[in-house]
């Protein structure tokens, strides 16, 4: 019993899981739901069986009700689902046979528990035969109901009497092996019976009914046989015209038609197929003899092709790349529908190919066109949107949600015309609406993200090919950064501006025909234009003294542009008032690739430029020639010194023998020439001393125009007389301080020059003027102060001197050439330089060739005379008795002076150098009064010795004796004690004089 009862429950539990897809199934497997019912309905009553003994009896034998009712469920699924007649007898044959298996093996079984299922299994059995029975025919429904009703109550009656025969029978047990087996017997053979009588009685009541109506329908059956044979003529005229049409699309069609078996051989096939393969129509026989498979490029195209024909019977728009004759590939859409017979068998298919090679080119161009129109729309550094013809948003990318600042789901379905606030941007998608375009420029601010931004929109209308409103694109383009940059472009151009106005140097813009187009305030300044329209439109010719310099500048412009350089050079130029100035122009091309945007140049004045170079290499000059005098007066000062001990020597002896010769013999007039050129020796290192300025000079405040008058008048006597001399002094002229012999060597000097330029004759003009020298001139002239000064003039009208000549006119022992070398020893202009430096004055020299010569003096004037200096002039020397110490490292000197002393009564002492000069001084201090020194000498100078003389004795008297001044020796010595100075070569009665007067003085 528990076997059974376990069968029970799992047949429950699979019927359970069967209900759970009967409403999804139903419309795709019919019958299953009513075989899920029935399999349902059979499990019940398994389960009532099972538990007999435990529920009440009469629940027992409504389970015997329940099998017939689960059969026709059953069967009714089965019949359904596979599509069979309600009158297949094997409905009711084959449980029948079961039936009478399982009695036979219940006979032979001892197995209780077997047996009692054996039992159940044939009462199974025997209901499905019922059910068979009861419900197999064309019956109508009354039938049906009338054999269910005759059934229940045979089936009861028979129950009922088994039930008493179990009851009253003593014996009936023994036939069985339990009561049980008893029960299930009795209620088989009971069943089986009322079963049995059931049918007859239902039988019959059948054959009544048919015999009723097959009368009736014997009419009805001729009448519908030849409406059959007409339905059949129809059919076959249907079928002719389906054959035709069919016959008109396999050729006629535009897709590869084609029939072929179900391994894939040709059947047949239109001309398209043949086409489209690659083949000509005189290639069919050869493609017959082909498999439609074999053209397939892919095997596993194939595989799937078949199964899923095969199990759907219908397989449209597959996939499939073929392989043409050419070897070429082709894409194609292959339809296909499976030929059955009448049993339901493939046998063969049939379809159409559609050549989509070139739909699939352009599907996949224009899948990889919206791939590359969505890559440029989302990756766009612009904001995109797209709105349709209501005015809604349907599609934009994210460079537009950042612009806007607002999220996506606030941004799609935003209504442009309804809900933008801002009337600018309104007014531009208004415009865009009605005449196809609109732009917006400003802050924007944004409804969705309530942030403002300024931006620039561009919205473009939709419209469809017949003219319809589709919607816009608008275009957003952040312009924050545009703004900054505009302003700090705005800003650098104000600042450039004012730069450029600001800006000390000219600029100008001009255009390739070279008119001016701009220019700043400094260019007006330097041409003297007082507004922009004076000039600007102009053509830059009027800004040249002449037009060749005008072609001049062009040429170099054009030639600097063809080497791609950049155009500097320096050119004349003219003002508005006239006058010419030096201009450095500078000028480039605004675009160096694009000559026609013009140039842009830039001037200065370099007028003050030039003249201060020009002053520069004056100064230069000056320096180079003030070093070169430095250089002169060094090697001068070396040589005054030796030079004149020598002239001392043959002066002294000269003039010792000129006093003890007669006049009146020819020794006396050969001593006299020797005097003569011992004297013009001596004159010849006083020049270089001048020309160094380490000549010792005697200045006095002198009136310049009377020492003009007295030297012009004697140098006037000795020259040609095609010369003629004019002079124009200022009558008004101040004093000057200065040596009245320099001066005159001065004038000779220029005069003399004057006179060898004017070989021709000519005119000499000496002028004297006062003026007042500014800051101006002091630049050009460092060594000069602002002051009054008296200028002297000397110009002559001689051949001149070029530029060459003048940069070493003040050279010395420079001579012009051409001119006589004889006459001079090229110091005449070096000492006239020497002279005017000393005297705190400066020269300059104008000189064109062939017209002549001017020199310009300029000495300081003072406006008061002081009182009148006491000079010392000659006399006749006198004698004296004096002792003298006289110190000379020239022996030949020194002899000279102690016999020049000697002679005048004098005891003399003397000395070779300061240290033996000292010594002597110390031994014989109380008897000599004077100390006669030499400047130079070994051992201790002259100077060291006065110094130490002065600690031996501060009122020592000392004469100092020289070649020449040096000052530099000097100016550390005690100059309390130096009563006189004495120059080499002696002048015998002047150094007597001056002893004598020395030794006089207090």
């Amino acid at each position: 019993m528990s076997l059974v009862f376990i069968i029970a429950a799992v047949i429950t539990g699979f019927v359970a899981a069967s209900l759970c897809f009967f409403q999804t199934t139903r419309k795709t497997y019919p019958g299953f739901g009513y075989w899920t019912a029935g399999v349902g309905v059979i499990a019940v009553g398994y389960l009532l069986i099972g538990i007999r003994g435990q529920i009440p009896f009469w629940i027992s034998i409504l389970s015997n009700m329940l099998f017939p009712l689960g059969m026709v469920l059953h069967l009714d699924g089965i019949r359904r689902f596979f599509g069979l007649s309600p009158a297949s007898k094997w409905w009711y044959t084959l449980p029948a046979v079961v039936a009478g298996g399982i009695i036979v093996f219940y006979c032979v079984w001892d197995e209780p528990v077997l047996r009692g299922c054996v039992i159940s299994v044939s009462l199974v059995a025997v209901h499905w035969t019922m059910a068979a029975l009861l419900f197999s025919g064309d019956l109508p429904y009354k039938s049906v109901f009338r054999r269910t009703i005759a059934f229940l109550l045979v089936t009861g009656a028979a129950l009922i009497l088994a039930r008493a025969i179990w009851m009253i029978s003593d014996t009936g047990f023994l036939l069985f092996r339990s009561p049980g087996e008893f029960v299930f017997f009795t209620l088989f053979i009971l069943i089986h019976l009322g079963e049995n009588l059931s049918m007859v009685m239902l039988n019959a009541e059948r054959v009544e009914d048919e015999l009723l109506e097959a009368e009736a329908g014997l009419s009805q059956t001729v009448a519908r046989l030849e409406e059959a044979l007409a339905r059949q003529k129809i059919a076959e005229k249907s079928l002719r015209e389906s054959e035709e049409r069919y016959k008109t699309f396999f050729d006629t069609s535009r897709d590869a038609v084609f029939i072929s078996t179900t391994t894939g051989q040709f059947v047949d096939f239109n001309d398209v197929a043949l086409e489209m393969l690659g083949y000509s129509p005189n290639d069919r026989q050869e493609v017959m003899t082909k498999s439609t498979f074999s053209f397939y490029v892919r095997p596993e195209d194939r595989e799937i092709h078949v199964a899923a024909v095969s199990r759907m019977g219908f397989l449209k728009d597959y996939p499939v790349d073929l392989r043409k004759k050419d070897g070429t590939i082709i894409h194609s859409l292959v339809t296909t529908v499976a030929k059955k017979d009448s049993s339901g068998n493939v046998v063969g298919f049939q379809g159409t190919f559609r050549d989509i090679t070139e739909l699939k080119k352009a599907d996949d161009a224009l899948r990889e066109s919206e791939e590359r129109y969505r890559l440029i729309f989302n990756n766009a550094p612009l904001g995109i949107m797209h709105f349709d013809s209501s005015g809604v948003i349907v599609d934009f990318n994210e460079r537009f949600s950042r612009i806007i600042g607002a999220e996506r789901n606030a941004i799609l379905g935003f209504n442009m015309l309804e809900r933008v606030k801002d009337p600018m941007m309104l007014e531009a998608v208004q415009q865009c609406l009605n005449s196809g375009s609109g732009y917006f420029e400003g802050d924007y601010l944004s409804v969705t993200g309530n942030k403002s931004t300024p931006v620039r929109a561009l919205y473009s209308r939709i419209d469809s090919d017949d003219g319809r409103f589709l919607g816009a694109i608008g275009l957003f383009e952040d312009i924050s950064e545009r703004r900054k940059a505009q302003r700090q472009l705005q800003e650098r151009e104000q600042m450039l501006a004012s730069i450029l106005s600001a800006s000390p140097i000219g600029i100008a813009l001009t255009n390739v025909e070279r008119k001016l187009i701009w220019v700043n305030d400094s260019w007006l300044r330097i041409f003297g234009f007082e507004r922009y329209d004076e000039c600007v439109g102009r053509s830059t010719e009027m800004l040249y003294p002449s037009k060749e310099e005008f072609i001049r500048l062009g040429k170099i412009i054009q030639s600097a542009l063809v080497e791609s350089r950049v155009i500097d050079a320096e050119a004349k130029m003219v003002r508005k008032d006239g006058t010419v100035f030096d201009a450095h122009v500078r000028l480039n091309p605004v675009d160096p690739t694009d000559e026609n945007k013009g140039y842009i140049s830039a001037l200065e004045d370099i007028s003050e430029k030039i003249r201060t170079n020009r002053e520069r290499e004056q100064l230069k000059n000056q320096l180079f020639q003030a070093q070169k005098a430095e250089a002169i007066g060094t090697l001068a000062g070396g040589i005054a010194h030796d030079f004149n001990n020598l002239l001392t020597i043959i002066l002294g002896y000269s003039e010792i023998l000129l006093q003890e010769t007669d006049e009146n013999t020819l020794a006396h007039e050969d001593l006299q020439k020797i005097v003569q050129s011992a004297q013009n020796g001596s004159d010849l290192i006083q020049r270089l001393l001048m020309l160094s300025k380490r000549a010792e000079t005697h200045p006095i405040f002198l009136d310049l125009n009377r020492q003009i008058r007295e030297t012009m008048a004697l140098w006037s006597r000795s020259i040609p007389k095609t010369i003629w001399v004019e002079l124009s002094l200022d009558d008004n002229l101040g004093l000057v301080r200065a040596d009245p012999a320099q001066i005159d060597q001065i004038l000779m000097n220029l005069a003399n020059n004057a006179e060898e330029s004017m070989e021709n004759g000519g005119k000499l003009t000496v002028t004297t003027s006062m003026v007042t020298l500014d800051d101006e001139f002091c630049r050009r002239h460092p060594e000069m102060s602002p002051g009054n000064f008296a200028l002297l003039t000397v110009s002559d009208t001689g051949r001149g001197m070029d530029e060459e000549t003048q940069e070493r006119m003040f050279d010395p022992f420079f001579t012009i050439k051409g001119w006589d070398s004889r006459k001079g020893k090229g110091l005449g202009l070096p000492v006239v330089l020497g002279i005017v430096q000393q005297h705190g004055g400066c020269i300059e020299c104008l000189s064109e060739v062939g017209k002549g010569t001017v020199f310009r003096i300029y000495l300081p004037i003072f406006e008061t005379q002081p009182s009148p200096e006491q000079e010392i002039s000659p006399t006749m020397p006198a004698k004296g008795t004096e002792t003298i110490l006289l110190a000379d490292d020239e022996v030949l000197v020194r002899d000279l002076g102690s016999r020049f002393l000697t002679k005048s009564g004098y005891r003399v002492l003397t000395a070779a150098n300061g240290r033996e000069a000292l010594a002597i001084y110390k031994e014989h201090r109380s008897n000599i009064s004077l100390v006669i020194l030499d400047l130079i000498m070994p051992e201790m100078d002259g100077a060291q010795c006065l110094n130490e003389l002065v600690k031996i004795d501060p009122h020592v008297r000392v004469i100092v004796s020289s070649g020449h001044s040096d000052s530099e020796r000097l100016k550390d010595v005690h100059f309390e004690s130096i009563k006189a100075f004495v120059k080499k070569p002696y002048d015998v009665k002047q150094f007597l004089s001056v002893v004598r007067s020395v030794l006089d003085a207090e």
